[in-house]
C-alpha cells in the first residue's frame, strides 16, 4: 500500500519588536480549520530585541526562530526566512504578515484554490485579500498598474467571491507560492531592503510565464499603514518629512528604486526614475508635491 505523504506548507514571516501581534498571529495559525492533511512548519525571523523570539521558543513546538541583525526589515526578513524554508523543501511557501489577522478557515480556502491551479496546470502565486477590520474596504491583496506612464500608480483589485483574478503586484500580506515558482525565481532579490520585495517577485513570476492571482472572498483583517508620523503627514514640518526620507521604510531607498524600474519600467524606466531625483536633490519640493 503506498502511504499518503501530506503536502509541506512553510509558513514564512518576519518580526521585529511587536512580540504580542507575532505571538497572536502565530496562535491564529494554529487554530486553522481543515489544514491537518498538511504537514506545516513556520520560519519565523526576529529581528528585533523585545523577546519575541525566546517566548516562540517557549510556546510553539514547530516554528523555527531565526535571530536578524536588527535592520533587516521586510524584505530582509522574508529573504531569511526564504533562504532557510527552501532547505526543507516544501511543496507550498506561505508568506504572513504578522498584522494579518486571518479568518479561521483562510489557510484551507488558500491552499484549496492553489492545488486546484496545479491540477489544471495553471501553477501560479496566489494571493489572499485583506480588508479594514472596521469598514470592510480592501486594504491589501493584488494590484494592477493605473497608467502606463507610472509605476507608483495602481488600484486595487477586488476579490471575486467564486474566481481568481489577475493582478500585476503583490502585496505580501499573505501570498501563496508553490514550488515550481520558488524552483524558477529563487529568492527574494537582496537589492531590497524593505519595499518592492514583493512587487518585484510577482513581476518576476510573470515573465517567467506564471500568473499572479487574487483568489476568491476575504482572508482577514489588517489596516492600512496611519499616515500619521510617517513622511506623508501633512501635519509635521517639512524639515522632520525629509528627514523620515532617509530610512528605508518610508519610501524605496533611490538605489533600489533605480533597479526596480530598470527590471520593470520598460523603454520608459529613465522617466520613472527621474522623478525619484526629485526627492534626492529637492526634498521640500517633493514634500509639498506629495500634499496635493
Amino acid at each position: 500500500m503506498v502511504k499518503y505523504m501530506k503536502k509541506k506548507i512553510a509558513i514564512l514571516l518576519t518580526c521585529f519588536n511587536r512580540k504580542d501581534l507575532t505571538i497572536d498571529c502565530l496562535k491564529k495559525i494554529e487554530k486553522q480549520k481543515q489544514i491537518e492533511g498538511y504537514n506545516y512548519q513556520i520560519f519565523l525571523v526576529d529581528d528585533g530585541s523585545d523577546g519575541t523570539g525566546e517566548e516562540v521558543g517557549k510556546l510553539f513546538d514547530n516554528v523555527n526562530v531565526l535571530s536578524g541583525n536588527g535592520a533587516l526589515f521586510w524584505s530582509g526578513g522574508m529573504r531569511l526566512a526564504f533562504k532557510e524554508a527552501m532547505k526543507w523543501g516544501p511543496d507550498f511557501y506561505l508568506w504572513l504578515n504578522d498584522d494579518a489577522l486571518i479568518y479561521e478557515d483562510s489557510l484551507y480556502r488558500l491552499l484549496v484554490q492553489g492545488r486546484k491551479l496545479v491540477e489544471k496546470g495553471c501553477s501560479g502565486i496566489l494571493l489572499g485579500s485583506m480588508e479594514d477590520p472596521n469598514t470592510g474596504q480592501i486594504t491589501y491583496g493584488g494590484k494592477v498598474r493605473a497608467s502606463k506612464f507610472s509605476l507608483s500608480k495602481v488600484k486595487m483589485v477586488l476579490p471575486d467571491r467564486t474566481v481568481c483574478l489577475p493582478c500585476d503586484l503583490i502585496n505580501g500580506n499573505l501570498v501563496l507560492i508553490p514550488k515550481i515558482v520558488a524552483d524558477k525565481l529563487g529568492n527574494i532579490k537582496e537589492v531590497y531592503t524593505h519595499g518592492l520585495g514583493d512587487y518585484d517577485y510577482g513581476l518576476r513570476a510573470q515573465k517567467a510565464g506564471f500568473q499572479c492571482l487574487v483568489a476568491p472572498g476575504v482572508y482577514g483583517a489588517c489596516s492600512n499603514n496611519k499616515v500619521e508620523g510617517t513622511c506623508r503627514d501633512s501635519q509635521l514640518t517639512v524639515k522632520s518629512r525629509i528627514r523620515m526620507l532617509e530610512g528605508p521604510v518610508a519610501l524605496p531607498p533611490i538605489n533600489e528604486w533605480l533597479y526596480y524600474t530598470r527590471e520593470h519600467g520598460g523603454i520608459l524606466w529613465p522617466l520613472f526614475w527621474s522623478k525619484s531625483l526629485i526627492r534626492k536633490w529637492f526634498p521640500s519640493v517633493w514634500v509639498k508635491m506629495r500634499e496635493k
